[in-house]
């Protein structure tokens, strides 16, 4: 893909498009994931589980300064030789399969649980899957479009919580630091998943308009998302308490429950027409990147086979996923080993950037 007109990206939109990677339906359990081991302080974890977007983020700046012309796929099989450097990029698009494809299958789960109890597992995500897999097929020109329309919706959701805080107590927070810093750093690991998709800023970089602002617009994305993963889980915690999230599998839709408007019998059916939304964008923009790593791999195959092939993939993935225990199992267990390589991955790649001297090497 050449960088044009109708395939880059603004600064805002770079921002919206690394948000919209990683925020999906997951943030509807996250306070679950978290309570379960730190207890009232999950949201000290939540915290502590930004350190691997800041992380990320700072490695994906340097080596956008030094290649700004250049995504990690090229730069891998630059430093690394095709053979190996190919090898390790299809490692990469592991994640983006995964992050694919637990999103589709949790809100699955959790539409047809409260309104589209009709509607089989197959066909809603055969209809989910199909409008995710054509969205990213028109582009990023597209998916910048919709991430910046996406933010702004989650933006309206995280603000309803304000507005609920007299239906919560402090109490439902003390003692802090109570369950320890050993559970508050377990905690940290569950918030892991939370905050995947954000690799793939490191494809997308030298499509964004002015490469300059992507300094700025990638810090703005990482300190948002540990803003709205830590308000959403001390929110939770804050109005709903301990002991009454273990007893829900998406603890967050209880909290805008308690809104109650005249004209509106329940609000949380708009909260839930707008989660999915969110969450049809997320597994977009992460199809979007396993398809452009494919290509990038298999550049004599057609793009529409190569959605295909991801589309059955994601599809059999998602039914095979099941129910919310079997997600949160392999969300458990699947979500560090994805960050440690993509840890090491782009950190290899930045050391060896900085070893050959990043632009004295380029021009050589």
């Amino acid at each position: 893909m050449t960088k044009g007109k109708y395939n880059t990206l603004t600064a805002n939109q770079m921002k919206c498009f690394i948000i919209g990677a990683a925020v999906s339906s997951g943030i509807l359990s996250l306070p679950n994931f978290l309570v379960e081991v730190a207890k009232q302080d999950g949201w000290i974890s939540s915290i502590l589980g930004g350190i691997y977007p800041f992380y990320m983020i700072l490695i994906c700046i340097y080596i956008s300064n030094q290649f700004p012309n250049d995504n990690i796929l090229t730069l891998s099989k630059r430093f690394l030789g095709k053979y190996l450097g190919s090898f390790l990029n299809l490692l990469f698009a592991i994640n983006f399969i995964f992050y694919s494809a637990v999103p589709p299958s949790s809100i699955s789960n959790f539409l047809r649980t409260y309104v589209l109890d009709f509607l089989s597992a197959p066909k809603f995500l055969l209809i989910f899957i199909s409008i995710g897999a054509y969205t990213a097929y028109k582009g990023l020109y597209v998916l910048g479009k919709l991430s910046e329309l996406a933010f702004y919706i989650i933006l309206f959701i995280i603000i309803i919580p304000l507005f609920e805080l007299n239906f919560g107590t402090l109490l439902n927070m003390q003692p802090v630091f109570q369950n320890g810093y050993k559970n508050i750093l377990i905690g940290s690991i569950n918030s892991l998943y939370s905050y995947g998709g954000i690799e793939i800023m490191f494809i997308v970089y030298p499509f964004i308009k002015n490469s300059a602002e992507f300094k700025n617009s990638s810090l703005k994305a990482a300190m948002l998302l540990c803003f709205i993963y830590s308000w959403a889980t001390f929110t939770t915690i804050y109005i709903l308490g301990i002991d009454f999230i273990p007893k829900t599998i998406w603890s967050s839709i209880f909290v805008v429950e308690k809104i109650k408007l005249p004209f509106l019998n329940n609000f949380r059916y708009i909260i839930m027409f707008l989660w999915t939304l969110v969450t049809l964008k997320s597994l977009a923009i992460n199809y979007f990147a396993c398809a452009f790593i494919l290509k990038d791999t298999y550049r004599k195959i057609e793009s529409k086979k190569i959605y295909l092939f991801i589309f059955l993939i994601i599809f059999f993935l998602s039914l095979c996923y099941g129910n919310e225990v079997i997600i949160k199992d392999l969300v458990r267990i699947i979500a560090p080993i994805l960050v440690i390589f993509s840890v090491l991955y782009v950190s290899l790649i930045s050391l060896i950037i900085f070893v050959k001297k990043g632009n004295a090497y380029e021009k050589k």
